[in-house]
């Protein structure tokens, strides 16, 4: 952090430091941006996908259609999504996919120019929202991999900060655009932000991910039955830990009340506060303000210890403001707790999103935030479908009323369980922070970003080996990477060459087993404990999609090179190649 940072207290990181450190991570900057473009297109084409699908016959009719077009795919194909996410590398998903939207664009610009049926229209946002459903859960896994724990609720925040201003401006900047020019024109823009976000995605280098346990061992079998078996994987990650289910759980309910609260407001705005339909727009603004101006406090709500008291808070303070509006449906009163109501709902999303992030393994990074997303838009589907029935039996002011006691009720339910996730990830948090800070002492890994020494670190365990015990075998197949914590071990080269150098003993600070790992060939020697020897053992996995991407590995090629110009001279051409 730079000297004009606010000082690091026991609470944590000042306000305004929290919130700017996360934008020196160059490869984040990247992601952010391709947000920004991306945001501002999708804000804008929604504007003009209403206006298209309100201007013939049945216009209400396709309005629900089109919205059930963009929902549904996430619901269905999402935790699909997040299998893609965690099998393949995130940046290359990525961009295929924004790619691939660029073309769905231009084929729906085309569509609206000649006034092709609506039916296909509605099929290419289905398609797109599809996409979407495969493109998020990469996305959302991504951020852990490119900032460090410390930065990583200032990353969400930051990007929530940047929704707020899209959904701020976007719509307003897609209303003047059509007051000029075409719908068509306006989707052909869209199909041109998805270029762009391709070519920035592109920049930030490849994201290849670690195999999960199940991967290891994976049984042969259809595509079909692999799949399957992954979405159970991920699934059992959550559903199996009290913690993110509970957040998973806490983060639906908050879904269907905003999804009631999109309804319910419209009719408070034209009926209690005599604004007419449009003053849901007056409500949303005021949300929009309260949400920009509680961005930089939400980054640090998310780096707090106490980041369940923040999101416990700002949970229940989602609750309140609909049974408040119930009972004092006055102008003034509406847009100020509106205010307030938006500044917990960012915090809400802050805290529950880097909670969630530090509570998944990053193998299963991808489906726990699909799954996720798929319960949220689940939630939010049920929430907006629900609300005019209930206003139909109940009326609108016991609507809101249930409503938000609905989020209290959850809120007060899962607080035992949300307390025990906070004490977990923290404690997982101190512990990578300690180990992370012990690998890069390590000659050979010094030169590793922060990030990537602690993606290391959640993927290290410490092993306590008897004097005589092998460690390594040769011949065998390559698992984890070694780092010698104490003790000593000999290394004995298998079919080294006549006159090869002898390996020296492996000591504290030293690293071995590197070279099957990222060579992806067999053992070349046996290593085994001259004596008790701690070791600290890395995922082999793990490390090799750290080390992959670009030159943080150097000094790891270079020990290896190294190695083997001592015991096997032959393979050094084939490491070089």
């Amino acid at each position: 952090m730079d000297a004009e940072a606010v000082e690091i207290d026991d609470a944590g990181p000042g306000v305004i430091a929290a919130f700017r450190s996360v934008w020196r991570h160059r490869r984040w900057r990247w992601l952010a941006g391709s947000t920004v473009v991306s945001l501002f297109g999708d804000t804008m084409y929604v504007v003009a996908i209403i206006v298209v699908l309100l201007e013939g016959d049945n216009g209400a009719a396709w309005l629900s259609a089109g919205l059930l077009a963009r929902l549904l795919p996430y619901v269905i194909l999402g935790p699909i999504g997040g299998v893609v996410a965690d099998r393949f590398d995130r940046r290359l998903v990525m961009v295929v996919l924004s790619a691939g939207r660029m073309v769905l664009f231009v084929a729906l610009a085309v569509l609206v120019a000649t006034d092709g049926p609506t039916w296909t229209l509605i099929v290419l946002l289905a398609i797109s929202a599809a996409a979407g459903a495969f493109f998020f859960p990469a996305r959302g896994a991504a951020i852990p991999q490119l900032v460090p724990e410390n930065d990583l609720a200032a990353a969400n925040a930051a990007e929530n900060g940047l929704s707020q201003l899209s959904w701020f401006f976007g719509p307003a900047l897609g209303a003047l655009l059509l007051a000029v020019v075409s719908p068509a024109f306006v989707l052909a823009i869209e199909a041109v932000t998805f270029a762009v976000e391709a070519a920035m995605l592109w920049q930030i280098g490849a994201l290849p991910v670690p195999k999960g346990a199940a991967d290891e061992d994976a049984p042969g079998g259809s595509l079909f039955a692999q799949t399957w078996d992954d979405i159970r994987e991920g699934a059992g990650v959550v559903f199996t830990d009290r913690g993110l289910r509970a957040l998973t759980l806490l983060n639906g309910a908050a879904c269907i009340a905003f999804g009631a609260e999109q309804v319910l407001y419209v009719l408070v705005a034209d009926q209690k506060l005599g604004l007419g339909p449009e003053g849901f727009g007056y409500i949303l603004t005021a949300m929009g303000v309260g949400g920009m101006i509680a961005a930089p406090l939400s980054a640090r709500a998310g780096s707090s210890p106490h980041a369940a008291r923040w999101l416990l808070g700002s949970g229940v303070l989602l609750g309140v403001p609909m049974i408040a509006v119930a009972l004092l449906p006055v102008p003034a009163v509406v847009f100020g707790i509106s205010v307030i109501e938006g500044a917990a709902a960012v915090v809400f999303d802050v805290v529950a999103l880097t909670l969630l992030q530090r509570g998944t393994p990053e193998a299963a990074m991808g489906r726990v935030f699909s799954l996720s997303d798929a319960v949220s838009t689940l939630g939010q589907t049920i929430g907006s479908v629900g609300a005019p029935a209930l206003v139909a039996v109940v009326g609108l002011g016991l609507s809101l009323q249930l409503s938000g006691a609905l989020m209290l009720v959850f809120v007060a339910a899962l607080t035992p369980a949300l307390l025990y996730l906070v004490a977990r990830t923290d404690a997982e948090r101190r512990r990578v922070e300690g180990l992370a800070a012990e690998l890069g002492r390590v000659p050979a890994l010094a030169s590793f970003e922060p990030v990537d020494l602690e993606r290391l670190a959640r993927a290290t365990t410490l092993r306590e080996v008897p004097a005589g015990t092998p460690v390594i075998v040769a011949g065998a197949e390559p698992d984890d990477l070694y780092v010698v914590r104490s003790g000593a071990l000999e290394v004995v080269p298998a079919d080294a060459v006549a006159g090869a150098e002898r390996p020296p003993e492996l000591v504290a600070g030293d690293l071995f087993g590197e070279i099957g790992l990222l060579r992806g060939v067999n053992r070349t020697a046996t290593v085994t404990a001259l004596r008790g020897t701690e070791l600290l053992a890395i995922q082999g996995s793990t490390f090799q999609a750290v080390a992959a991407p670009g030159p943080s590995a150097e000094l790891v090629l270079g020990g290896m090179r190294t190695r083997l110009r001592r015991t096997h001279p032959q393979l050094l051409d084939a490491v070089d190649a």
